[in-house]
């Protein structure tokens, strides 16, 4: 029996909120990140990953979807430091690509405190 799943139970930008790549929609999450799935979670992996990259593959698992997260993405991003959510970025694309854990599957941005940018 295969107990994985595809989402991660998040907090992101104090709301919280259940992240999720769709299945469906990896091409055309690469084609706006112009990489390969597995790429991306290797970049994240290495620490070779662009901001871009970042926004992107978060877009595609808000809760809102893609057309509707690009605010909320932009702001919690804009207002926080991006390192930290490498991790949720992570855990969307290995939800999608092989399963996550159940124990695994969540994320809490309080967990790396409040790391804000200064202007």
């Amino acid at each position: 029996m295969n107990d994985r799943i595809a989402h991660v139970d998040a907090v992101f930008g104090g709301e919280r909120g259940r992240f999720e790549l769709m299945r469906d929609e990896l091409v055309s999450l690469e084609v706006l990140a112009g990489a390969p799935a597995f790429a991306l979670l290797a970049r994240f992996a290495r620490g070779g990953w662009s901001v871009r990259e970042l926004v992107t593959v978060l877009r595609f698992a808000h809760p809102l979807g893609f057309s509707g997260s690009g605010d909320a993405v932009a702001t919690v991003l804009r207002e926080r430091a991006p390192m930290p959510y490498v991790a949720l970025a992570t855990k969307a694309l290995e939800g999608a690509l092989m399963g996550l854990e159940p124990g695994e599957a969540s994320f809490d941005e309080a967990l790396f405190g409040r790391v804000e940018l200064s202007a």
